[in-house]
């Protein structure tokens, strides 16, 4: 279901955002024809043998039949080649083999999202990255665009109900923190859907959130009048003036002294250079929608100096502060979560998991998480993703060498030293 299973699986096809083809450890998709990566996918989600003919009328709708016939066997050429172990083809029928060693995001996802727990389907909803084969585009292929299109439909509208039933229950719950997580990424996808913004209005007043519930009305009503030409509904207006005359919040709770941290190393010589990165910085700092921003570069690009100026400028504006996590020893996702834990400075707690910790300690805390020099780890994305949906109000800024591949990721590329 999850990423750690695709790693198990010697071909691994990622359709959900742009399509990647991975073969025992080896990035295919570049060296394989558009219409070779678009037979391997059809054929990997519609089981069973299909005929030569309909596949290429399927591939090349508008071509003649003997050249839509001869580019079909370039074709399966090309995919012959690497995946000999997986694809049969006789003279009048091509099969993807059914065999446990072939992963495809798509059908795991609709796996996941029938399965019973709601567990497993929050884990099959981190499967999807983006809208189905959303980067291929081919030439005369209308059938073959026509079959990926109700595809991608049919995907989209399990994904949308998936996050609305599991926002319901996390309200149900009074789990606040993860239905907003939730309810803001089903708005993301489907940004008209009214009755997810009063949800989310709801969780964010009771979270103590008044003002991010208000802003959120803003944001409604700013859509559908630019989209659809309408206003809110006379309920999401109603909530919106329940919540301004202070309806929904929480009750007041005691007021601990809340601990403002603040380990970025001191400034020995004055920062130049860089204006015009800094601003951008800046401002995606303070955009309530950017909460995982990443640093891309390559070593030596500057991007740990130009991240911690920016922590350091930004420190003030987060109520917990800012915290530092050197990563350049960290190989797996448990050191991650430790590393993190240790530069929080948290009090030893016996056998408690130290992702279990972060939550808990995170949950209701305003800070910036300063994760530098982060490498791609086994289940790393999956904390991440679960630190951001369970701490609504926790922001990270990553230095990285490559990107992360996570939905919730803004980029940012650092291409060399200030000159």
């Amino acid at each position: 279901m999850t990423t750690r299973d695709a790693d198990q699986a010697p071909l691994q096809i990622y359709c959900l955002g742009r399509l990647e083809i991975h073969y025992q450890g080896r990035r295919l998709s570049p060296s394989l024809l558009k219409k070779a990566q678009a037979l391997l996918v059809y054929l990997a989600l519609e089981p069973g043998p299909h005929r030569r003919d309909k596949l290429a009328t399927l591939l090349w709708s508008d071509m003649p039949a003997a050249t839509a016939r001869a580019n079909l066997r370039t074709a399966l050429s090309r995919l012959r080649r690497p995946l000999e172990p997986y694809v049969h083809a006789s003279r009048s029928h091509v099969a993807l083999r059914p065999d446990p060693g072939v992963w495809v995001d798509a059908a795991r996802l609709e796996q996941g999202l029938a399965a019973e727990g709601i567990a497993v389907q929050r884990q099959a909803l981190a499967l999807y990255r983006g809208e189905f084969l959303e980067s291929l585009s081919l030439d005369s292929a209308r059938r073959f665009e026509e079959w990926a299109l109700l595809r991608g439909e049919r995907l989209r509208a399990l994904v949308l109900d998936a996050f609305a039933g599991v926002a319901q229950q996390a309200l149900d719950a009074g789990d606040q923190a993860q239905a907003i997580g939730d309810l803001r990424r089903l708005l993301a996808l489907d940004p008209w859907r009214e009755a997810a913004h009063r949800a989310l209005m709801r969780a964010l007043a009771a979270s103590g959130e008044r003002a991010a519930a208000l802003a959120q009305y803003e944001r409604c009503r700013r859509t559908l009048r630019a989209e659809l030409g309408v206003g809110p509904a006379p309920a999401t207006t109603a909530l919106y003036e329940a919540i301004k005359e202070g309806a929904h919040a929480p009750p007041a709770p005691p007021s601990p002294t809340v601990a403002r941290h603040n380990n970025l190393p001191p400034q020995t010589t004055p920062f130049a250079g860089r204006r015009e990165e800094l601003a951008q910085l800046a401002a995606l700092l303070a955009d309530p929608h950017c909460r995982l921003l990443t640093l891309l570069g390559p070593g030596g690009s500057g991007k740990t100096r130009l991240a911690l100026e920016a922590a350091r400028r930004a420190k003030d504006t987060f109520a917990a502060g800012v915290a530092l996590v050197p990563l350049d020893r960290v190989d797996n996702a448990a050191r991650l979560a430790a590393a993190i834990v240790e530069s929080l400075a948290l009090p030893p707690s016996g056998d408690e998991d130290p992702q279990a910790r972060l939550l808990a300690y995170l949950r209701r805390r305003e800070l910036l998480l300063v994760l530098d020099d982060l490498a791609p780890l086994p289940d790393g994305g999956e904390l991440l993703v679960q630190l951001l949906e369970g701490a609504p109000r926790l922001k990270l800024l990553v230095t990285a060498r490559q990107r992360l591949n996570l939905y919730q990721e803004w980029l940012l590329d650092v291409a060399g030293p200030p000159s």
